[in-house]
């Protein structure tokens, strides 16, 4: 009798796991798998789930391609969320209800462009929405790295610089070039009456 009971018990808390499992499983939707927005504009991502999860934290990631996803803000279950490094301007804000997550982001740059996921932590556990790709429109490449971009900086300084030696030199000849011409007439003239003495002579 005691080990039906055992048995019983065993197989209720299997079910009962099993059925929080396969219920949060895939729980979170975002709706839109594709967002192309104009730089300068303003977009909201949207994350709508079938419970109430007001008692769980929930994220926002961030995944810029060829880079691993990362945490972008924490929207605690009682308490402000907290916005990661980089995020801690007012162009990111969260809202949040019994059933959505929205993170809204103003002022769009090249550099918002990336796949968010929105998440909640379970029993220690983080469930994924399908993700949402935020393309710039006219923002076709990934963004320039900061260490690309000095270098390309650098070499537009050093072009800058050879243009304006060329352009020195250019000046330079040019003044001789006047200079020669002006002085063409006059040493025709001076040959020419030196011939003409040598001429009278002989």
């Amino acid at each position: 009798m005691l080990q039906m009971m055992i048995v019983q018990t065993i197989q209720a808390f299997v079910v009962l796991y099993l059925n929080m499992y396969f219920t949060h499983c895939m729980v979170l939707h975002q709706p839109d798998s594709v967002m192309a927005v104009d730089p300068g504009a303003n977009v909201t991502l949207q994350c709508f789930f079938a419970e109430n999860y007001t008692v769980y934290d929930m994220f926002w990631y961030k995944q810029i391609k060829g880079q691993q996803p990362f945490s972008i803000v924490k929207a605690r279950a009682v308490a402000d969320p907290i916005f990661h490094k980089g995020y801690l301007n007012t162009r990111f804000n969260i809202s949040r209800s019994k059933k959505r997550l929205s993170l809204s982001i103003i002022n769009i740059s090249p550099w918002d462009e990336a796949v968010y996921y929105c998440g909640v932590e379970i029993y220690y556990d983080i469930e994924f929405g399908n993700g949402v790709f935020l393309q710039i429109s006219s923002f076709n490449t990934a963004a320039v790295d900061p260490t690309e971009r000095d270098y390309l900086k650098a070499v537009i300084i050093f072009l800058c610089n050879v243009i304006g030696i060329c352009a020195v030199w250019i000046i330079f000849l040019c003044i001789r070039i006047k200079q020669q011409t002006a002085l063409c007439p006059v040493s025709s003239v001076c040959s020419q009456q030196h011939f003409e003495v040598s001429h009278a002579k002989s």
